[in-house]
């Protein structure tokens, strides 16, 4: 990867530094979702009721915090930014809370399991690569954008194939975008951070964000493929 052009002269110390602070932040974040979510679905089952009477509103919730972080960047400050991560975080542990009660224990476990692997491997591929990965930025999303949009059709025509095909299409899409993602946050700390310790901080909270949600859909697809429904 070649970054001259930049002119810019980053500290390596530094921005491996700043990496450590993104990849704390979404685990942390992984564990608050999967505390939240085993507490739910096996020790407070109440808590699974209320989350699904009020299922859209907190759906909304998490929308709009993803929104605030990624829009209004400018104006909040890394506290914010990472309050509102880890409330996000939270929100999803509790749409997820159900899950224990749809799949078998082991069906997660080895869904958690190979989710974890397959994160490790393509995250330290994404940092030391020295292939440009961001190249592939558009043709990542454009892949994202269909598979939401063949997911929603699939509500209407619920083929059993087309959900394979998506599922499957889902673990690629996924599995690919956690090694761009490192590798754009590993730009984005040495090319738009100037070294400002606040913009270092706040491009942390959103890497951390994006391949936190990395993580979360990759495993929700291996669910599916792993998935012993009870």
């Amino acid at each position: 990867m070649d970054f001259r052009g930049n002119e810019i002269i980053y500290d390596e110390y530094e921005v491996n530094k700043a990496i450590r602070k993104v990849i704390l932040f979404m685990v942390f974040g992984v564990l608050l979702t999967f505390g939240t979510m085993a507490y739910g679905a096996f020790y407070n089952q109440n808590l699974i009721a209320f989350v699904y009477s009020n299922y859209y509103p907190i759906i909304i919730g998490e929308f709009a915090i993803v929104i605030a972080l990624s829009w209004a960047k400018k104006f909040l400050s890394p506290f914010l930014m990472g309050i509102g991560f880890f409330l996000y975080s939270f929100l999803t542990g509790l749409t997820l809370s159900g899950i224990g009660l749809i799949y078998d224990f082991s069906a997660i476990l080895y869904a958690l399991a190979s989710t974890l692997i397959i994160f490790v491997v393509m995250a330290v591929f994404g940092y030391t690569t020295k292939e440009n990965l961001l190249g592939y930025g558009k043709m990542l999303m454009v892949g994202l954008i269909s598979l939401i949009l063949v997911s929603l059709l699939n509500l209407w025509l619920a083929s059993p194939v087309l959900y394979w095909i998506i599922t499957y299409a889902g673990v690629a899409i996924f599995t690919a975008l956690i090694g761009y993602d490192m590798q754009k946050i590993k730009h984005n700390l040495i090319v738009r951070s100037g070294g400002d310790s606040v913009e270092v901080n706040k491009i942390a909270i959103l890497g951390a964000l994006e391949l936190y949600l990395d993580f979360i859909n990759l495993f929700l697809y291996l669910l599916r493929i792993f998935g012993k429904k009870r």
